[in-house]
């Protein structure tokens, strides 16, 4: 008898699985493993010009099959997002309009079907809306992974930009919002599942009660032993900022921190050392960061976690975006403090002075941080605590056993 089998659908580039989609459906279908499940993929490119990576060194799929926009699904694609912008609706969810690459969509889908023992299709993100009802006439139950709210993502966006930006954001976050608030149902829809209560407040689904919503957070591998790996005294900092710096809320947050905190921190402080380390940072970032020499960049490094080792405190300052924050809990999980923003803590249910440092301005960051740099017992207790609440809540080997018991088996 064939093994169980899961089908995943995302619609990015799936590797290196570092942030977002990729990396819950990476750790997802490692962990599924342990469940003896095969785990197929298939990633959607909808990047005309970029060319995905299919093999992956570690990678936890069984099958990965692509799919890549062509020129004429492109041509579709912007007929769709001229009409949406006329109808008032999101710009976002203009993506697979295609007939051609529908088509495309069900027959492999129909394949992998027929190869394997599928029992359960589990879907990413709301760009993918157009290619649902595809899914529900395959008569297999599937999930919906928005993750995070894009709706809510778009208001911190335009609550964060100048105009004539913020009234575009503004425009696409109230679009976004009338869909979040009316989302499809379906027969074979099991449900809805995002990060955060926050989140999941959210989402509405029509002529449906609030079952069909499921909340899981956010997951980490943890290391039991949490062996601290030591690096020259070079690689030593007080602080550190990491992520994707390209992603538009990593961007906007750390510019502000340089801008509007590290003066301040300069002033009290003046061997302080920030780093700031991670993928594909623009021009503008790097630029900013040459400027001032208590600042050190580490473009594209191959791993994050001796980094933050070597750190004293992580910082989230996050003005923009939504759901729970990697940074946040890898950071944590390492016995690293955390001074982090409302907006960062809050869909984690984190508590001020008790597993973080909650700082809402400029002057908060720079209390907080003085405040852990200068008391290493405080500093050390707030680590151990942070350590216990991820190894409570995040671990992904516990998210993976709910989501078979509630979700695939049930």
């Amino acid at each position: 008898m064939k093994k169980k089998s899961i089908i995943f659908i995302i619609p990015r580039n799936p590797f290196p699985p570092f942030s977002g989609f990729a990396k819950h459906s990476f750790f997802i279908a490692k962990y599924l493993k342990k469940f003896d499940y095969d785990v197929i993929l298939i990633s959607l490119n909808i990047n005309l010009f970029k060319v995905f990576s299919k093999d992956y060194a570690d990678s936890p799929f069984d099958k990965h099959y692509l799919l890549k926009l062509n020129f004429l699904d492109y041509c579709f694609t912007l007929f769709s997002i001229f009409f949406s912008i006329l109808k008032f609706k999101p710009v976002q969810l203009s993506f697979f309009e295609s007939p051609f690459f529908k088509k495309q969509f069900k027959e492999i889908l129909k394949k992998i079907i027929k190869e394997n023992n599928v029992n359960f299709i589990h879907i990413f993100s709301l760009r993918t809306i157009k290619l649902w009802p595809i899914l529900d006439n395959l008569n297999k139950p599937f999930l919906i992974d928005l993750i995070d709210s894009v709706g809510l993502t778009f208001e911190t966006y335009s609550k964060n930009s100048f105009s004539p930006i913020s009234e575009l954001y503004k425009f696409e976050a109230l679009a976004l919002k009338k869909i979040e608030s009316s989302m499809p149902n379906f027969r074979n829809l099991k449900y809805y599942s995002l990060v955060s209560r926050i989140d999941l407040d959210r989402i509405k689904i029509s002529d449906c009660y609030e079952g069909k919503k499921y909340l899981y957070p956010i997951g980490i591998e943890l290391n039991p032993q949490n062996k601290i790996t030591t690096l020259p005294n070079k690689y030593l900092y007080d602080l550190i900022f990491f992520g994707s710096l390209n992603y538009k809320p990593n961007l906007t947050s750390i510019s502000w921190f340089i801008k509007e905190v590290m003066p301040l921190l300069i002033k009290d402080i003046p061997n302080i050392k920030l780093l700031v380390t991670g993928f594909k940072p623009p021009l503008y970032l790097i630029n900013l960061i040459e400027k001032n020499p208590n600042i050190e960049l580490i473009i594209n490094p191959k791993k994050i976690e001796p980094f933050i080792n070597m750190s004293k405190i992580s910082i989230a300052p996050m003005l923009t975006g939504s759901g729970q924050q990697n940074k946040v809990i890898e950071s944590m999980a390492l016995n690293v403090p955390v001074v982090l923003s409302p907006t960062a803590a809050y869909p984690l249910n984190l508590n001020n002075m008790e597993n973080c440092l909650i700082a809402n301005k400029s002057s908060d960051y720079l209390y907080a941080i003085k405040l852990l740099l200068n008391n290493s017992k405080f500093r050390n207790q707030i680590g151990l605590v942070s350590r216990e609440f991820v190894l409570r809540n995040h671990k992904w080997q516990s998210i993976v056993s709910n989501l078979v018991r509630d979700i695939y088996e049930n």
